[in-house]
């Protein structure tokens, strides 16, 4: 043992420390110092799994709790507005009555309209009350959808199911299978050209709309300027049964010349900028290029599934 460590053994004990004893070989030669090499790959500062110990585990008696994790509030789904014409607009009112004042006048193509998650019952109809910049106030669901994006329409097999619903309804003039898939909340909406004037019908009306003999406006016809007046069953029936009894090309949210309609000199547009649809399309006979026809199905979303709400026609004009 050197002076210097024998010195500081001494000094160490006087100070009331532990005895400092090192022993050696007997041959008096120091062992070589045990260098810990690092395996590869694993931080020196870090024990491998072989180090660890497999005692029993510390009882969390006296950690602290952590805080319960709360998972952050999901944000409803937001509503569009529907069935609204561009030249008009949408009252939202203090109240959920037809009596109550006006706070302001949402736009035909309103999105992201936040509902509070309150619905009432009043004056024949169902109301949402929604959030808005100039207070919460209230809306007729009668022209709100649940927001879908295109992906959401055009992928949902739900959507595909209805349409073929509906071709079988018309092709078997089922009213009551019609009336199934219509929106209770919407009702279903009809027009003869997208430039002509609606119809609207509740589901009630649906179920006996194949039979009814009610006359209705449906607007003039195109070119003559004549007016169309007659019954459901007289005037839209024949037409919607001429696509839905031959071979027709379906196509979800697009009236694309060549694809989903035919050649025209009229305007092709769908007037409802928030409502997803799809095309019936039956192309025209070889040797009868403008004799296509297409009916549009406007689907929206309610309770967490799609239902029919409008019926729109497309064809031919001069």
């Amino acid at each position: 043992m050197s002076k210097l460590h024998l010195w500081g053994c001494l000094l160490l004990v006087l100070l009331g420390g532990t005895a400092c004893v090192r022993s050696y070989p007997q041959d008096g030669t120091p062992p070589p110092l045990a260098v810990s090499t690092p395996k590869e790959g694993v931080p020196a500062d870090v024990p491998s799994a072989a180090a660890t110990s497999q005692g029993t585990p510390l009882s969390p008696q006296g950690l602290p709790t952590p805080a319960p994790q709360i998972p952050p509030a999901s944000r409803p789904v937001p509503y569009a507005v529907v069935l609204v014409d561009r030249d008009s607009a949408l009252n939202l009112r203090s109240a959920p009555s037809l009596s109550a004042p006006a706070l302001a006048l949402l736009p035909y193509d309103a999105r992201n309209l936040v509902p509070t998650g309150n619905r009432r019952e009043a004056d024949g109809q169902t109301w949402v009350e929604i959030e808005s910049e100039y207070g919460n106030g209230w809306v007729s669901a009668a022209f709100l959808s649940r927001q879908v994006s295109e992906d959401v329409v055009c992928g949902d097999s739900r959507v595909q199911a209805l349409v073929d619903a509906f071709v079988q309804a018309v092709q078997q003039g089922d009213g009551a299978a019609l009336a199934s898939l219509v929106s209770p909340v919407h009702g279903l909406t009809v027009r003869h050209e997208w430039w002509n004037p609606p119809q609207t019908f509740s589901v009630s009306q649906v179920r006996t709309l194949f039979e009814d003999q009610t006359s209705y406006d449906w607007g003039i016809q195109d070119g003559s300027g004549m007016p169309l007046q007659g019954s459901f069953a007289e005037i839209i029936l024949p037409r919607l049964q001429e696509v839905a009894t031959a071979e027709f090309v379906t196509v979800c949210n697009s009236l694309e010349n060549g694809l989903a309609t035919g050649g025209t000199a009229g305007l092709v547009t769908w007037p409802y900028p928030n409502m997803p649809f799809i095309a019936l399309y039956r192309p025209a006979p070889a040797d009868s290029e403008l004799d296509w026809r297409t009916w549009a199905l406007g689907i929206v979303w309610d309770n967490g599934r799609p239902y029919l709400a409008a019926l729109i026609q497309y064809h031919w004009e001069v």
